[in-house]
Formats: C-alpha cells, sequence, structure tokens
C-alpha cells in the first residue's frame, strides 16, 4: 500500500492488502443498511466497472480490502480472493454438512475440496462426462470419490456446490442431495435451468445461489484466509511457471483450476516463460464510474508486487 485517503482507519502505508471482486458499495440502499451490501443493486465491480487487473497502482475502497498476512505469500494469498472467498461462501451457505457433492472440479472447488476435507467432510466430485484427468485431479486433492456428473454419487449427499455454469446440472444435484438437503449454486452466471418435477425439490430441500461477499461479518466472510494450510495452490503455481507461452502444460492446460495459481504473463526471466504475478493487488487507476450524489470512496493507493 502506498497511500491512504481522508476517513481511512486501520490501515497505513507499506501494509500488504488484497482487493476482492467487489469494489464498492453504496452504503444507503436497503441491502446495504441491513448488512447485505453484496446484494447492493448500485454495486461496482473490480475489473467490471472500475479499471483492473494490469496496472501498477490502483485506488481501492478500504471497505473491501483485506489485510495479506505476512506468513503468506502473494501468489497463494491471490486465489485466496476471488476462487477461495467465494468457495468458502458457498461452503458456508450449504450448512452442516458430512458429505458434500461439488460439480465443477475447477479453481473455487480444489480449494473448498481440501477445507472441507479438513473438517471431517466426504467430498465428492462431479466432472464433466469422461473427463479423468479432472476426476484424477480431484482425488489428488483427497476427494472420497469423483465422477461424472450424469452419475449418481454411490450415497445421498447433504449438500450439493455448483461451480459448473451448467443449468442442466441442478436437477441432477437436487436428485443426489437428501431430503433437507441444500443445492448451492455459487456462479455468476449459468445456463437455462431446465424444467423439471417438483419432487426433486419436496421435502424441504433448498436451491439457493451466492453473490459476492459482504464487509459486515468478517469472521464468516472471511474465514477463508485463516484456512492457507489446508488449501495448497503451489503445485498450480508451479505447473503454471514451468509452462510455455504463459500457458500451464496438460492436463492442468484442459482444465479451469490452473486460474487458482493467478499466473499472467510478465517480463522474461531466465528459466521461465511465466512470471506469477499476485491478482490480489493489480488493479488499475481510472475514474469511476459512480452514481452520482452517493458516498465518496475512502480509498488508500495500492501498488503491484512483482514476485520471483
Amino acid at each position: 500500500m502506498q497511500d491512504v485517503g481522508p476517513g481511512v482507519t486501520g490501515f497505513a502505508p507499506g501494509l500488504r492488502v488484497g482487493i476482492p471482486w467487489v469494489h464498492w458499495t453504496c452504503g444507503v440502499c436497503p441491502d446495504c443498511t441491513r448488512g447485505r451490501e453484496n446484494l447492493c443493486p448500485n454495486a461496482l465491480f473490480t475489473g467490471y466497472d472500475v479499471d483492473g487487473g494490469y496496472a501498477e497502482y490502483a485506488l481501492a475502497d478500504a471497505r473491501f480490502c483485506f489485510r495479506v498476512p505476512e506468513s503468506y505469500s502473494s501468489r497463494e494469498a491471490a486465489p485466496l480472493l476471488c476462487a477461495g472467498l467465494i468457495g468458502y461462501r458457498s461452503y458456508r451457505m450449504a450448512g452442516p454438512v458430512e458429505r458434500l457433492g461439488i460439480y465443477g472440479f475447477g479453481a473455487a472447488a480444489h480449494l473448498l475440496a481440501q477445507v472441507a476435507k479438513s473438517d471431517g467432510v466426504e467430498v465428492f466430485a462431479f466432472t464433466r462426462s469422461g473427463d479423468r484427468e479432472a476426476q484424477d485431479f480431484a482425488r489428488s486433492v483427497g476427494v472420497a470419490w469423483a465422477g461424472d456428473s450424469e452419475l449418481p454419487p454411490p450415497t445421498l449427499l447433504d449438500a450439493a456446490i455448483l461451480f459448473a455454469p451448467v443449468g442442466s446440472l441442478v436437477p441432477q444435484a437436487l436428485r443426489a442431495v437428501r431430503p433437507g438437503g441444500t443445492v448451492v449454486c455459487g456462479g455468476i452466471h449459468m445456463s437455462d435451468i431446465p424444467s423439471f418435477p417438483y419432487a426433486l425439490l419436496w421435502r424441504e430441500r433448498v436451491l439457493r445461489s451466492v453473490a459476492n461477499l459482504t464487509n459486515s461479518s468478517p469472521s464468516d466472510d472471511r474465514a477463508v484466509s485463516a484456512r492457507r494450510s489446508e488449501c495448497s495452490v503451489d503445485p498450480l503455481a508451479h505447473r503454471c511457471a514451468q509452462g510455455s507461452g504463459g500457458a500451464p502444460p496438460t492436463p492442468l492446460s484442459r482444465h479451469p483450476a490452473y486460474v487458482a495459481a493467478a499466473c499472467r504473463p510478465g517480463p522474461e526471466k531466465p528459466g521461465s516463460s511465466c512470471d506469477t504475478q499476485s491478482a490480489s493487488t493489480s488493479f488499475g487507476i481510472a475514474p469511476l464510474r459512480r452514481p452520482t450524489g452517493r458516498p465518496p470512496l475512502k480509498t488508500m493507493k495500492v501498488g503491484i508486487p512483482w514476485m520471483p
């Protein structure tokens, strides 16, 4: 962090911080005033409404910034700010479980599977039909079972989380959970959900979505930041660094899991064609397209570190 603006507390120049997807919320709408700012209709998002991703400096709203503990490398922290946060929030929405299904085994799933396993939860991974490499990858991080998404699990699940944006998986997941179980849709986008018989939802099964994160309940939404010891992103980052032209080698190049390495092309270094940068702090400065008449930002100027 290079500098802080008027009214910012709890941060000081020199601290290392991360910036997540939520850039700003209005603070005055019914959702914001009820502690549900993740649903703010006036919200702005990093890299979508404001420039972000590849600049040397950024302006960030202090309300949505995370301190990065010294025990973390930037490479380890970056995946937790997106995939880790939405994965953990989805996990919390699923409620207490003993058996958890995950549909789509990519960036969020491979982190969440390790956290759930450390909680003593049996994890069942569902991938696209015939994708044996993804299933082997899921087994390598400790899932109890991995198979095609069209197949039923070997036992009924307490909950299922969908990271794959495929609407046809919703009825499949409802069939896979026990009565009283929960199906959580963890993505921003999903293809149309086909019609299905009410019997799949009956007996108090719950179907819900997850959106963004809040800043009013740090003990819940940011708890994932305390779970690094159970989430190993180093193998993915290592494979990315050894790839060609900034792309990870197979089998990960065929699967979205490799994006958790937060890797992008950078200045060439001996023996490496890909410099791993911290996605947690690389957001660009630009005039904010913020609705007029809204509360001003309490901003901080954040620099981007290069990592060896």
